[in-house]
């Protein structure tokens, strides 16, 4: 419902862009980064391989606003997603529903190269409970759904476009119920576009000009892991307890902004975690805990900071080390960043971002709100 509050409120806003019917199907490789998907589920088999399709209302822009040219006139929309695994009755049927962005590459004669990205909330797992401890991947009943798509497409008519494709698909719930492995399935596949008006055509423009400049960015954030603890396996009506464990930083980025688009920097942070310390074991009869001086659950960290901006929406990586963090915390000492960052205004912000380690494994997600300090060099987006 949230998701399609805000494409009527995009699509109203913007009368004189036109609207196309699109799709894909897939099929797709399950990447074994965890033992359920390798085999340790109830049916004794490795989850391989993924069948999925999709629909999609996609608007098109039209070029009577300046930042349309600017990126070179993306499309973005509404899609809903159904997916299906080799081995039934492990992981479910999941659907999701998710917004999406489609941004053209490169165009040579009747080809266009796209990038394709979408998010959204997938739902219908069968996951983690009590009575089915082996469903380790996902740990809740929704989850996030994050897929990015290169999508090389072929004009066959004014009314219809073909293509195909190769992808990456992630879905996790960002570790808000633990245990949560989460899946990824790299993808190939086959799309259609339906115009039910004529395809317009755009020339695409030079970028304007820009004053690069540096950008002074502090930010603070809050987050909780949450993990399952088994009290007594004789306690019928609540055998297990979840508790969450709030997590607390700040952090300032210096940033080099070169263009409207691009921002490259680095940046250090300071955090707080009250999960380090105390360990769990699921199914024990009892939860072990450490005393821990306050002290030694604190972290200092330092990341490269790479920022994309699409008018006010930022897409933000941060690959980064720990400089400090206690010995009991067993997380790696390189973790990734990896969110979402939306501006008010030229200064105030906020942000979503997922922090992971090895690539594959989140470990919370960070509710920030920033601030760039002022710069006189900044030139505002119409």
């Amino acid at each position: 419902m949230i998701c399609c509050c805000l494409f009527c409120v995009v699509c109203n806003s913007q009368s004189k862009s036109y609207y196309s019917f699109s799709g894909f199907g897939q099929w797709g490789w399950v990447i074994p980064t965890n033992g359920f998907v390798k085999g340790n589920n109830s049916e004794h088999k490795a989850i391989s391989q993924c069948y999925a399709h999709s629909l999609r209302l996609t608007k098109h822009t039209s070029g009577d606003k300046p930042w349309h040219s600017l990126y070179d006139f993306p499309s973005f929309g509404i899609g809903i997603f159904k997916a299906a695994f080799n081995v039934p009755n492990q992981l479910g049927e999941p659907t999701a529903l998710y917004l999406f962005l489609t941004k053209p590459i490169f165009t040579s004669g009747k080809y266009t190269l796209y990038g394709d990205y979408s998010l959204g909330v997938a739902f219908n797992w069968l996951h983690f409970t009590a009575k089915h401890p082996e469903r380790t991947a996902i740990g809740a009943a929704a989850s996030c759904y994050i897929d990015a798509s290169f999508l090389l497409k072929r004009e066959i008519s004014d009314h219809f476009d073909f293509g195909v494709g190769l992808s990456i698909s992630h879905f996790s719930n960002g570790a808000m119920k633990k245990p949560n492995h989460g899946l990824n399935v790299l993808s190939s596949k086959i799309t259609f576009d339906y115009f039910p008006k004529k395809k317009k055509h755009h020339h695409f423009s030079s970028a304007e000009n820009f004053d690069s400049h540096f950008v002074d960015i502090w930010t603070f954030f809050a987050g909780s892991h949450n993990v399952l603890t088994v009290f007594s396996s004789e306690q019928v009506n609540q055998p297990y307890d979840r508790r969450s464990y709030f997590v607390i930083g700040a952090d300032r980025r210096l940033l080099k902004r070169f263009n409207l688009k691009h921002s490259f920097g680095a940046g250090i942070g300071i955090g707080y975690d009250q999960y380090v310390g105390t360990s769990y074991r699921i199914f024990s009869r009892e939860p072990h805990f450490y005393e821990v001086n306050h002290v030694e659950r604190l972290n200092f960290s330092s990341y490269l900071s790479y920022e994309y901006r699409i008018h006010r929406l930022g897409v933000v990586i941060e690959p980064g080390i720990y400089l400090y963090k206690s010995k009991l915390d067993e997380s790696p000492r390189f973790f990734q960043r990896i969110g979402l960052r939306y501006y008010a205004n030229n200064n105030i912000f906020a942000a979503i971002n997922l922090r992971a380690a090895n690539f594959s494994v989140a470990q919370y997600i960070e509710w920030s709100i920033g601030y760039a300090l002022p710069n006189h060099k900044t030139k505002k987006q119409e």
